[in-house]
């Protein structure tokens, strides 16, 4: 990896960048906004790219109750979600590619073991390789093996909580189609500046839920898990991806969301 140039995890959200309300529907102005500003910063930066579900994969993972396991969701429970992770997976990765971003598809799905919902093993060696020759490895939330209920739904935001493991970003900009975290206030739905230990419980507590299906939880397991990264990485923040030129500050370490810190 090279040494001149920080590494930061990016989160493509599936709620920006599809119409969850329509089933298998790419965003496609807001992915090639996203691809350009990672474009114009690639010589700045190293990147490791996630994206999320959304209209592609969480209808179906909801249909067939994939989270409860094999048993539950049968064989073709598992394959049709995974199917709609490498479709959505592609179209992310030829919008990169068509704006000169050398990125390179990761599937969490033949790399990661979990046990009861958490993951346990991930084969990381790949992704290191990618990194070493300034490749964009680009993963995705996905159905992983589980050795207690046979299948179950890894996010993005707990595969980037597993990799912090043996990779060290600078910084991590987990994208949406919101401002950032909403809480309700006397009736009135507000963004978070700032989440830390001072306000966390309560944040959780009044958090917004989104009005779309999302079977890892929504934006309170993102805060969650964006929460517990944050004691390792200092600069987490969620932010608005609909709203041109939000990525591009954000990787720059601008604050244009709602900042996670511990």
């Amino acid at each position: 990896m090279s040494s001149k140039k920080s590494l930061v995890f990016v989160k493509l959200g599936g709620a920006a960048i599809t119409f969850k309300e329509f089933p298998k529907k790419a965003n496609e102005p807001i992915l090639d906004s996203c691809a350009r500003q990672i474009s114009d910063l690639k010589h700045e930066c190293q990147f490791l790219i996630g994206h999320g579900g959304g209209g592609f994969a969480h209808p179906i993972a909801a249909k067939y109750k994939v989270n409860e396991g094999i048993a539950v969701a049968g064989l073709a429970g598992v394959t049709e979600t995974h199917r709609a992770v490498r479709e959505l997976n592609s179209i992310v990765v030829n919008y990169l590619m068509d704006r000169g971003v050398p990125a390179f598809s990761v599937f969490a799905s033949s790399a990661a073991v979990a046990s009861d919902g958490k993951i346990k093993q991930f084969y990381t060696n790949p992704i290191k390789e990618l990194l070493a020759n300034d490749l964009v490895p680009v993963i995705s939330g996905d159905v992983v093996p589980d050795t207690k209920k046979g299948c179950s739904i890894a996010s993005t935001e707990m595969i980037f909580s597993f990799l912090l493991k043996k990779f060290k970003p600078k910084r991590i900009v987990v994208g949406t189609d919101v401002d950032g975290v909403f809480v309700t206030e006397n009736g009135q739905e507000k963004v978070v500046p700032e989440i830390n230990r001072r306000n966390y419980k309560e944040v959780l507590e009044t958090i917004g839920s989104s009005k779309y299906t999302d079977v890892t939880g929504g934006m309170k397991h993102k805060v969650m898990e964006l929460y517990n990264i944050s004691k390792k990485v200092s600069d987490v923040q969620i932010i608005n991806l609909l709203k041109e030129g939000n990525l591009a500050k954000a990787i720059k370490g601008e604050h244009v969301g709602t900042l996670i810190v511990n």
